[in-house]
């Protein structure tokens, strides 16, 4: 159903779908203050003579009473019959002015559910500086900006709502160009520490540049295995930049990625599912750099043999033997290694010591 707001009155009309809305005072929206200019451009018409015509010519509409009980509080607000005799005093005008800036104020702060106590202050009597004093001692408040507190007792300048939020703006764009993932450094909370600690917007872009500058520069296998594992440039960057809070959700991937990175190093093959298996398994990326190399070393003459006497034996025989401690993967290595042996009696060149690859437990 729509509504217009009518300045002369300071409530909001309603009229019938379809139909041509009432006439009003010039203006259609809500302008605290408006009444009280309204009235000082008319001197030749007193208020009263105003309320009584404008409520003579709106017999029909219904109005809703911006200072009824629940107005602004997500509940259907009360409405009265411009046909009533009572008019709308220059206090209560003064009141709705009064509410109407400070629950806009505080909704720009993220705090729109102190309206009701807002409304609690103004009808005790409180005037918009008190009000905006008091409120910043509700604990709506103090966790909004908690970083002041910290501010404070280090000797810090306490920052006001308007810088407050325009720093957490300025973070938010610094890492938002830097492509972080959604899900790091996107809430009021993540910003704390750095408010806390008057980390300045021109820190943050250093930390960003660096973190950028180590992943460029680091062990391409490594990035190149991350990326394979669809983790892109905001996801490197996040885990740089704040390993404590990035780890919960990249720790396993980057373990996985170290370990597949040194297969890659010799030129071996290895998939995101079967690197985290070893990543479960605590393979730090010392122990595949080492067990990789030996793979890398034994691998053709281990297909080889393993073809000459009927048994296969491959890269994944041996990972399962090196890095997951298989004693099944060890033994058939070794049994394949004795029949080498047995046949060529050690003459080969190819036989147990050239299978004599190391086991995991050994790295």
């Amino acid at each position: 159903m729509p509504y217009i707001f009518d300045p002369v009155s300071y409530a909001y009309i309603w009229y019938e779908e379809g139909q041509e809305p009432p006439q009003v005072g010039s203006g259609t929206d809500v302008i605290p203050g408006y009444s009280d200019y309204y009235y000082n451009a008319n001197p030749n018409q007193p208020a009263s003579q105003q309320q009584t015509a404008y409520a003579q010519s709106q017999a029909n509409a219904t109005v809703v009473n911006m200072d009824a009980p629940g107005y602004g509080q997500n509940t259907q607000p009360a409405v009265y019959n411009t046909s009533s005799t009572s008019t709308t005093s220059a206090d209560q005008n003064a009141q709705n002015n009064a509410y109407e800036y400070l629950k806009r104020v505080f909704e720009g702060y993220g705090l729109g559910t102190l309206a009701p106590k807002i409304l609690e202050y103004i009808q005790k009597g409180y005037d918009t500086d008190t009000i905006a004093l008091m409120l910043q001692d509700t604990s709506e408040y103090k966790t909004r900006f908690k970083a002041n507190d910290a501010r404070r007792a280090a000797g810090v300048s306490v920052l006001s709502p308007a810088e407050y939020i325009a720093l957490e703006r300025q973070y938010r764009q610094l890492l938002s160009t830097a492509g972080l993932p959604e899900g790091f450094f996107d809430s009021h909370d993540d910003f704390t520490s750095w408010i806390s600690g008057d980390v300045s917007p021109a820190e943050i872009q250093e930390r960003v540049t660096m973190a950028s500058q180590a992943i460029y520069s680091s062990d391409q296998n490594y990035v190149a295995t991350l990326r394979s594992y669809g983790l892109g440039d905001g996801d490197l960057v996040a885990y740089m930049l704040d390993s404590k809070r990035a780890l919960p959700l990249l720790q396993k991937t980057v373990r996985a990625a170290q370990i597949g990175a040194e297969a890659s190093r010799n030129a071996l093959g290895l998939n995101q599912a079967r690197a985290e298996q070893f990543a479960d398994l605590g393979v730090t990326q010392d122990q595949a750099r080492s067990a990789y190399q030996t793979i890398g070393e034994i691998l053709p003459t281990a297909e080889k043999l393993g073809r000459i006497h009927g048994e296969s034996l491959g890269q994944s025989d041996l990972e399962d033997e090196m890095l997951g401690g298989s004693g099944l993967a060890s033994a058939k290595r070794k049994r394949i290694a004795m029949k080498e042996a047995s046949q060529f009696s050690g003459s080969s060149g190819v036989g147990s010591k050239a299978l004599s690859g190391r086991t995991r437990s050994e790295y």
